[in-house]
């Protein structure tokens, strides 16, 4: 059989797929950076989970808005072509709400990314108002 315990039949669909795991060891920062340059990652990535109609990410939720910077600092962003353009993000994390505290950790750690001094300065400002 091609089951095996990393399967998630939940979301397999008996007879035609079988939905594997795939590697998650690392931290996210370093997955992103792996995937960043790959065109088929600059069309269809998908990681919003709210379904916005006529867009495969909102560019607005936190998770949005965290993969979006960590791909600023890898450089990709301009590339990728299911998140809001790069030029727009400083806006959008300045009129973004306060985090949520279990996510402030990787925000902290998102201010050592090599971001533009813009998206620098509105990464600091998010985590200063949401500590």
């Amino acid at each position: 059989s091609d089951v095996c315990s990393s399967d998630l039949p939940r979301w397999s669909v008996p007879g035609r797929t079988i939905v594997r795991h795939g590697d998650a060891s690392g931290i996210r920062r370093d997955r992103i950076f792996a995937i960043g340059a790959h065109p088929l990652v600059h069309e269809h990535l998908r990681v919003c989970w709210q379904n916005v109609a006529g867009t495969l990410n909102c560019g607005r939720c936190e998770k949005c808005l965290r993969t979006m910077v960590v791909f600023a600092g890898a450089d990709q962003l301009q590339n990728i072509r299911t998140f809001p353009d790069r030029a727009e993000l400083p806006r959008i994390l300045d009129e973004s709400p306060p985090i949520h505290p279990i996510h402030i950790r990787a925000w902290q750690d998102f201010g050592e990314l090599p971001l533009r001094p813009d998206e620098h300065a509105a990464v600091v400002a998010l985590v200063a108002r949401s500590t």
